[in-house]
């Protein structure tokens, strides 16, 4: 199965269609009492907080880089972000699967 949506940090994804994640992001902000009016807004602060966008192709956040979140602390991929990507990294294209080995190799950085 080719996943796709955003991988909170408790590592529920919330699941969307290929061409859909900026509205599903601007709904998850909903859910979490945030509004936003445009979905690059809605999944920067995803991503700021820790979610992992899981695309058809790739996967990618502000996880494992050494950037600063909105709180000013680095974020890393939690721990259950790293089971759920092990997990299910076997049923992923390559490109893909090079994207998590990406992250997952941030996490030797710390």
């Amino acid at each position: 199965m080719n996943h796709c949506g955003f991988l909170s940090p408790e590592a529920v994804l919330y699941a969307c269609t290929v061409y859909d994640h900026l509205n599903t992001a601007m709904e998850i902000c909903e859910k979490l009492g945030r509004k936003f009016y445009n979905g690059v807004e809605a999944e920067d602060y995803l991503m700021d907080a820790g979610w992992v966008v899981v695309r058809a192709r790739d996967i990618y956040g502000r996880i494992g880089y050494p950037q600063l979140s909105d709180e000013h602390k680095l974020v890393y991929l939690t721990d259950e972000q790293v089971s759920w990507l092990t997990e299910h990294y076997a049923e992923w294209p390559q490109d893909k699967q090079q994207s998590a080995d990406y992250m997952l190799d941030q996490l030797n950085r710390r």
